[in-house]
């Protein structure tokens, strides 16, 4: 029974879809469009977002605006 599962369990990681988002991403939006010379209100904005500087709603992670369809 323990090796059944623990076969299930490599499967379904095998079979997972890596996510896309990543720390590196956050960053280069954050250098680029929130850098310095950025109203200081829109940095704070921006570096709150977090993930929803690409998705829009707060459920559904699959819906992109513009940006993270870019």
């Amino acid at each position: 029974m323990v090796g059944r599962v623990a076969v299930c369990v490599v499967l379904a990681v095998g079979w997972a879809k890596p996510a896309n988002a990543y720390n590196e991403f956050q960053k280069e939006f954050l250098k680029t469009y929130a850098g310095r010379d950025a109203d200081k209100g829109f940095r704070r904005l921006a570096k709150k977002a977090k993930c929803y500087a690409c998705h829009q709603g707060k459920e559904d992670r699959t819906n992109y605006n513009p940006y993270g369809l870019a």
